[in-house]
């Protein structure tokens, strides 16, 4: 008996421009449109990340969540889901639990959970709170995916979710759009970094580490690429630093791949990380690594052979690390060389496509969910 297109939803809190988002639509337009079919529900709104979705059929779904506690919200949930014939429900990060309930209710088979990273409000994912309300959700949730290892072990040991809901599946880079250049190799050093304006990427060390690194002597410029609730508070550092000849924060940049090849290596200061998409693409674009010993980083970059990896909130060592990189160009030629190895061998996208791909199916077939006639509420 032929098999039928699984319609798959999406849940986030909204769809605006950032990696979980990216990696959605990645999903989105690259799998299989023989056999799964998508759509979106945003709790709050929808956003920047919409106009990159290729394929026709897909329907978003805004159902502006109000601040605070909005009963409704889950009223709206259970009627879009009860309507749409949902097959699977993925939920990603804590935002998007509410609909987990109102999923149940209205007769979703498979629920899945991503994490993806945690944000400013539970950095370590130490709030009980939140651990307590995953840990009482799990019963409903049918598996869970991480995109790291840390993520993965945190589900499990702090949280309390079973090995066997369990899967680590990393996130993956368009191999095609991000790809090396030749080293420049001239001065300045290029300092970049690609990320959102946001407290927990902490750029402001950033900014201090090239301030420190000009009283040295050392010939360096900063190049910052993305937007967010920081940018005021950049610009007002670089003003009081004196730096304007030296940092430039350019803005969100609809396509980021081109402006690694403006850069001769690559920082990411986080205080804490999920896993990294612009280190990805910075490991693919040919440039060795800086960033933080936090999250999932340390399963991307390999200290001493893609990049260095370093303490979290360390000036000092932010700036020897950097240092290290302006003094030896052949360092830099060859971290970067086998980064861009490394990317290509274990993180190319199509990895994360066949891992989501097999999970969906998995899925479904052990909820009979891929004959026609097994439910026909569901029909494509």
């Amino acid at each position: 008996m032929p098999e039928r297109r699984l319609h798959i939803m999406h849940v986030l809190t909204s769809f605006e421009k950032g990696g979980l988002e990216n990696g959605v639509v990645n999903v989105i337009n690259r799998s299989d449109p023989t056999k799964f079919r998508h759509s979106v529900c945003c709790l709050q709104r929808s956003g920047a990340s919409a106009k990159q979705i290729r394929r026709p059929d897909v329907v978003i779904h805004a159902l502006h969540k109000r601040a605070g506690l909005d009963w409704g919200i889950f009223r709206r949930l259970y009627r879009v889901f009860r309507t749409q014939h949902v097959d699977i429900v993925h939920t990603r990060n804590w935002g998007a639990l509410d609909a987990i309930l109102p999923a149940r209710l209205a007769g979703v088979p498979v629920i899945i959970h991503g994490e993806h990273g945690r944000d400013a409000s539970d950095p370590d994912g130490r709030r009980a709170l939140r651990r307590v309300v995953r840990r009482l959700l799990a019963p409903w949730i049918d598996h869970f995916v991480a995109v790291s290892q840390d993520l993965c072990d945190w589900l499990r040991s702090d949280v309390g979710i079973p090995s066997r809901k369990l899967l680590c599946l990393y996130n993956g880079v368009d191999l095609d759009r991000f790809h090396p250049r030749p080293a420049s190799g001239g001065e300045p050093l290029v300092v970049g970094t690609v990320a959102r304006l946001d407290p927990i990427k902490h750029q402001t060390i950033l900014i201090r580490a090239v301030k420190t690194l000009r009283e040295q002597g050392v010939d360096v410029k900063l190049l910052i690429v993305g937007d967010g609730p920081s940018r005021a508070q950049l610009e007002s550092l670089v003003d009081e630093l004196d730096l304007t000849e030296s940092v430039d924060l350019v803005g969100e940049q609809q396509h980021s791949a081109p402006w690694y090849h403006h850069m001769d290596i690559f920082v990411l200061p986080s205080l804490r990380e999920g896993l990294s998409n612009t280190i990805l693409e910075a490991m693919a674009s040919g440039l060795p690594v800086v960033a933080t010993n936090v999250g999932g980083n340390p399963e991307l970059v390999k200290h001493e052979e893609t990049g260095l990896l370093i303490p979290v909130d360390d000036l000092e060592a932010l700036v020897h690390a950097i240092r290290r990189y302006h003094d030896d160009p052949r360092l830099r030629a060859v971290h970067g060389e086998q980064g861009a190895g490394r990317a290509r061998r274990r993180f190319g996208l199509d990895h994360m496509i066949a891992g989501y791909e097999r999970l969906y199916l998995d899925q479904a077939r052990q909820h009979s969910l891929l004959s026609r006639s097994s439910s026909l509420r569901n029909k494509a």
